[in-house]
């Protein structure tokens, strides 16, 4: 009996012991995956800002070719105002070159507004403009008709 009691504090001492060690083993195991946890965590929100970087690039880059293709618009219809002066055409000329310059003046306000918008509304809005855009271009290209 005595010699039992030994074995079984033995084997509990054992256990003991083995247990300690396999959650320091778990342990060493936990700290790199948490550092590779950690470093993925960091590489994911770089990707993130990469991506709203992205999205903010090409909203300016759109705004900033949109806004040069308005003020070419203001600047030809005021040379055109000039140019058509004394024309026999020139109140018709000059009815669709305000309603041009009112269609221009829109975008521009549409334009402004992009900046509060988030990126689904800002797509939903840019293929409004973009619609916009194009009905300018038609009455630009039948403005002498």
């Amino acid at each position: 009996m005595f010699l039992f009691a030994i074995v079984v504090t033995m084997g509990l001492g054992f256990l003991a012991c083995n247990s300690t060690q396999k959650k320091q083993d778990e342990k060493k195991v936990s700290d790199p995956v948490e550092e590779n946890y950690e470093d993925l965590k960091e590489e994911l929100n770089e990707v993130g800002v990469a991506i709203s970087d992205l999205f903010k690039t090409e909203k300016d880059n759109f705004k900033s070719s949109a806004n040069e293709v308005l003020d070419d618009i203001n600047r030809k219809a005021e040379d055109l105002k000039q140019k058509i002066a004394g024309s026999a055409d020139e109140n018709t000329l000059k009815n669709k070159l305000h309603k041009l310059e009112q269609e221009a003046d829109k975008l521009e306000k549409e334009l402004q507004e992009l900046d509060d918008k988030t990126e689904e509304e800002w797509n939903k809005a840019r293929a409004k403009i973009e619609e916009n855009f194009k009905s300018v271009q038609k009455e630009i290209e039948t403005f002498f008709e």
